[in-house]
């Protein structure tokens, strides 16, 4: 079963990057935010005390198509 996850996290700034690879095969995706601050505490960004950083990264690679002489690159 297909569905949409939501990373909920009221006290924290997160948002994700999707890049797909220039052959078209390989999606990464990767969510970048900040260590917890009090929650609705509506607290500046601060990048020397809560600097931005990679929170998890995972890659889907495109498989081959089974008959498909060119996806055998």
């Amino acid at each position: 079963m297909r569905q949409p996850a939501d990373f909920y996290s009221p006290d924290t700034f997160n948002y994700n990057v999707l890049d797909v690879s220039t052959d078209g095969k390989t999606l990464t995706v990767t969510s970048y935010g900040i260590n917890s601050t009090m929650q609705n505490g509506f607290v500046e960004y601060d990048p020397v005390g809560n600097p931005e950083q990679a929170l998890f990264s995972f890659q889907i690679r495109r498989g081959s198509s089974v008959g498909n002489d060119e996806d055998q690159n």
